[in-house]
């Protein structure tokens, strides 16, 4: 083997690439994970912190205004393991009320297991003063008992019998409950399977049947109420042996009073052995069901959701909330607690057509303007040129935005554009055309230009004397000419904010409305 090292490298090389390789099929692309609304935008979300804007199956820089948009989840391994909500939106997790009921069945669940270890150490079992006479003690045989009934059924115990009493009651209303929302979301849950099969399992449990913590809780209160009984029996033969001590029958009947004691409170405990592993399963019979019920509308990984259509340009902020399932099925405190945030920020772009601008234009290539002037005493008809500058206001469309509106590049051809004279009559000079621009910085433009004025009639040409009797209106008419235009203009409203720069507006994402 130590020969063939170089071969070896080789091999190892070429198996590490080919694993790379495979590693890249089946990791493809976060754009190559959209499946549906491959059209719009959808903004992927790859746990834990990478977002990328896919539209049309590549990867994009910002979002444009007026389009729906979807946010998706990539399947990665364990992001079935979390369950993913878009912050603010309509579909966050509503409380049910459940967590209330999980709380108390667990504190029930508790409160039974102290009930069943609430026994003290025997040094701590004091020795009643009446015992101290001796053997001869009548008492004795009393304080004896006492001793045995206290180290079995302590003020702790009384304590926890009385906690646990008061909500017991309750589970069987609980289980109910469950059973009914068990019945209610089984067809819900289809779309998660690991989450259907935990909460089939759950909901088939046996305390969930129809009776069953009934017949445990009237048991374990049967047992209790006999305990009550019996210590009320206790306390009074106790009290009547404490005040007659030469009674030997009475002695007798409180020691076995306080032994029937005894012996009730650990029935009360041997039922409540069983309502305490019942209780406990109730506790996770309805934590699962909380995980069922957070993951009806939770997002689920490879299917988009609706996020929003924003209406104004800005920069928008997602904000995506991340709960291991595990820690779902805990308390709302444990919950908020584990909540993982991931915030993500993108532009949103504005869908920008149309340019208005300002600038300078020279038109030329029309006939002379014919006039009369007075050349040496006499009227001649001269021609005055229209080839000048003129001061034009210009509206230019931006055809490539319609297919490209967040493309700096889609800005640069301009047409139609057209022209208002601001030096020249506008009902008489037309202006139209087509040149190249920058968005927010100005544009060259050239085209045809339509002037509506006078030209000399046939027979009549510049430089002739106008004949006697004949008036300038006489040899001219109205006439539409066709010339040329070059242009040169800035954007009025890139020049203002050049001075003032713009405010670009917070976006919540999740709602479309500015912050």
């Amino acid at each position: 083997m130590l020969r063939r090292v170089a071969v070896g490298a080789c091999a190892l090389t070429v198996m590490v690439g080919m694993q790379g390789r495979a590693r890249a099929q089946q990791r493809p692309a976060a754009c190559g994970s959209v499946q549906e609304h491959f059209r719009d935008t959808v903004i992927v979300f790859e746990p834990p912190s990478s977002f990328t804007i896919c539209r049309g199956g590549s990867q994009q820089d910002d979002v444009v205004t007026g389009r729906p948009v979807y946010f998706q989840v990539t399947p990665t391994a364990g992001s079935s393991m979390f369950d993913f909500r878009v912050h603010g939106q309509g579909n966050a997790w509503s409380h049910t009320g459940l967590a209330a009921w999980q709380e108390q069945a667990t504190r029930v669940a508790s409160g039974l297991r102290d009930l069943e270890h609430a026994g003290v150490p025997i040094s701590d079992i004091p020795v009643p003063l009446d015992a101290a006479a001796g053997a001869s003690s009548p008492l004795r045989p009393l304080a004896a008992a006492r001793a045995r009934y206290a180290g079995d059924v302590p003020a702790r115990y009384l304590d926890a019998l009385h906690a646990v009493r008061g909500e017991a009651t309750e589970l069987p209303v609980i289980a109910s409950v469950v059973r009914r929302w068990c019945n209610e979301i089984g067809a819900e849950t289809a779309s998660r399977a690991h989450v259907e099969t935990a909460l089939h399992a759950r909901c088939a449990g046996p305390e969930l049947k129809e009776g069953a913590l009934d017949r445990d809780v009237e048991a374990f209160e049967g047992e209790a109420t006999l305990f009550d009984r019996a210590r009320d029996k206790a306390r009074d033969a106790m009290v009547t042996a404490t005040a007659r001590p030469d009674d030997a029958n009475g002695v007798n009947e409180a020691v076995k009073a306080l032994d029937d004691a005894r012996r009730a409170a650990s029935g009360a405990v041997a039922a409540a052995h069983a309502l305490r592993e019942s209780s406990r399963a109730l506790s996770r019979d309805v934590a699962e069901l909380r995980v069922a019920l957070r993951s009806i509308d939770a997002i689920r990984p490879g299917v988009p959701i609706y996020l929003s259509t924003y209406a104004g340009a800005g920069n928008a902020e997602l904000e995506i909330d991340a709960t291991p399932v595990d820690i779902a099925a805990a308390g709302d405190t444990q919950v908020h607690a584990n909540v993982g945030k991931t915030t993500a920020r993108f532009p949103v772009v504005g869908r920008h057509f149309v340019d208005i601008e300002a600038g300078l234009g020279l038109s030329g290539g029309t006939p002379l303007t014919p006039y009369v002037e007075n050349v040496s005493s006499v009227a001649t008809i001269q021609g005055k040129p229209v080839d000048e500058l003129v001061g034009l206001a210009l509206v230019e469309l931006e055809p490539a935005r319609f297919l490209w509106p967040d493309k700096p590049l889609a800005g640069l051809v301009r047409f139609p554009v057209l022209a208002l004279p601001l030096t020249r009559n506008p009902t008489q000079n037309f202006f139209g055309g087509a040149g190249l621009g920058w968005t927010g910085v100005g544009s060259i433009v050239g085209g045809p230009y339509l002037q509506y004025a006078l030209t000399l009639r046939d027979g009549y040409s510049i430089g002739q004397p106008l004949p006697a009797g004949t008036t300038i209106q006489g040899a001219t008419a109205q006439e539409l000419r066709v010339g040329y235009f070059v242009s040169a203009s800035v954007d009025l409203l890139g020049l203002f904010h050049l001075f003032v720069p713009g405010h670009s507006s917070a976006i919540d994402a999740a709602t479309g409305k500015e912050k």
